[in-house]
């Protein structure tokens, strides 16, 4: 599963360097947050759109 991942993260680095770049050069731009508790911890996932693009 490791492996999967790390084969993954490589592949769509070019892709989240572009959507960054675009993201910081958009005029308007959405950010979110959405919790969830995993072993009565919580987590945050943080998500930035604007246009088509969301990461």
């Amino acid at each position: 599963m490791l492996k999967y991942l790390l084969q993954l993260n490589h592949a769509l680095e070019a892709w989240e360097i572009d959507a960054i770049e675009r993201l910081l050069q958009s005029s308007v731009m959405h950010a979110d947050e959405t919790g969830l508790k995993v072993e009565k911890k919580n987590y945050w996932i943080h998500v930035c759109s604007a246009g088509d693009i969301t990461l």
